[in-house]
């Protein structure tokens, strides 16, 4: 239903002409503190081949630019730290065609099948914003499962039951329009989406803590072997 009457070569068409991505050391904490459009951020982008691009960054605009700029921060440097280079992240504002901006939404599904990972920074206002919410169902849409979905919860970020797309908002009404009719196509029924919503941020939420506590034990079982080597040492 995002595509609307494009045709599937029309897709391919725009979607290698489109599909960029930007290395996280170009981005800026100003760029990313406002949602106005700044068509001369796309020259950081760069075209990249399917899979090349390493998150499809989702966040809400509208949240505390300093909580999400230390939170983008933070897994971009466990990225490094991880990976020994940049990561290459697919956000609107970078790789959108600011003039040409129709054509790039349709290929939404394919931008973010062609990205490794779907990346939430999940803060107070993401769940009030449609778009954010409508980015994981296609990531769903796509195949996407909890393992391709990493959620980073901002400080103050709203309970994961508050969503309703019923209560969502997007800046222009006519794409909230859209996106409600999307949803209805794919989900039959608006309360559907909103359950699946709220399971998948659950099932990543729950992971989350998993990893957590098998990173405290991991750190746990260090401490003691660095012990009892230092006392057999002794």
């Amino acid at each position: 239903a995002i595509i609307g009457k494009a045709s599937v070569e029309g897709l391919l068409e725009v979607w290698e002409k489109r599909f960029c991505g930007v290395d996280m050391d170009r981005v800026t904490r100003e760029s990313m503190a406002s949602n106005m459009p700044d068509p001369s951020l796309g020259a950081l982008s760069r075209s990249v081949d399917f899979g090349a691009v390493d998150a499809f960054l989702s966040h809400s605009w509208h949240d505390d630019a300093d909580s999400k700029w230390e939170a983008v921060q933070l897994w971009r440097s466990d990225f490094v730290a991880k990976f020994g280079r940049e990561p290459v992240a697919w956000i609107d504002k970078y790789c959108i065609d600011q003039k040409a901006i129709e054509d790039s939404l349709v290929c939404l599904p394919l931008f973010l099948a062609g990205c490794t990972k779907l990346v939430i920074f999940y803060g107070p206002t993401y769940p009030s914003r449609l778009w954010c919410m409508v980015e994981l169902f296609v990531a769903l849409q796509m195949g996407k499962g909890i393992h391709d979905i990493e959620l980073h919860e901002l400080p103050s970020s709203s309970p994961f039951d508050d969503f309703d797309a019923v209560h969502a908002q997007c800046f222009d009404p006519k794409d909230r329009e859209k996106m409600m009719t999307l949803i209805e196509a794919g989900c039959g029924r608006i309360e559907v989406f909103n359950d699946r919503v709220r399971e998948v941020l659950k099932q990543c939420q729950d992971a989350n803590a998993r990893l957590t506590r098998q990173q405290k034990r991991g750190s746990g079982l260090s401490l003691l072997r660095r012990k009892v080597s230092e006392e057999e040492f002794n």
